[in-house]
């Protein structure tokens, strides 16, 4: 009831606040032609991917066991937490925090990317984690070579149905821009 009273007050508000699920076909008319949708899902037992573009789509299942995905968060979190020991003990160990870092990125790359790695053949790339992949920068999984980001654009989606809603509504023209950065 607070949503359709809400809805007479703010249409906009109210259709990020009650999403309806997207069948393929809708999902592909609004991707733009030279991007990638890489939609994640996590069940209990497996993470799943959808690989999406404007004239295609497959889907690639048991990518790891979500706790395999959790360690491998954890692992590289604490890499990431040692900046905030200081500025002395990062400089004196810039070196082996890198390839600790590197190497679970890496690791990332191989368990999420390199499976579907194939299918990535547009410039763009847009991402929708899902649970606990939320929590890593898939822009900067590494392949041992390059970072994700050396060979695509990369751009975070929270759902296809809200990518959706961004897609359709016009860019604000004159207004401010507001950069957020964690």
């Amino acid at each position: 009831r607070t949503l359709r009273e809400a809805a007479a007050e703010d249409p906009e508000y109210v259709s990020l606040q009650q999403v309806n699920p997207l069948e393929l076909a809708e999902v592909q008319q609004f991707i733009p032609e030279q991007t990638t949708l890489l939609e994640y899902f996590s069940t209990q037992e497996e993470v799943i991917a959808f690989v999406i573009t404007r004239n295609d789509a497959k889907v690639f299942r048991r990518l790891a066991p979500p706790g395999r995905i959790r360690t491998i968060q954890e692992r590289l979190a604490f890499q990431l937490e040692k900046f905030l020991i200081g500025r002395e003990y990062v400089k004196a160990h810039s070196r082996r925090i890198l390839e600790d870092t590197d190497r679970h990125l890496q690791t990332l790359y191989a368990t999420l990317i390199e499976p579907l790695a194939g299918e990535l053949r547009t410039r763009r790339v847009t991402i929708v984690p899902h649970g606990l992949l939320h929590f890593l920068p898939f822009h900067a999984f590494f392949d041992g070579q390059h970072y994700i980001s050396d060979n695509f654009e990369v751009a975070y989606a929270p759902s296809a149905s809200v990518l959706r809603y961004c897609m359709e509504n016009s860019d604000v023209v004159g207004g401010t821009p507001l950069i957020v950065g964690v």
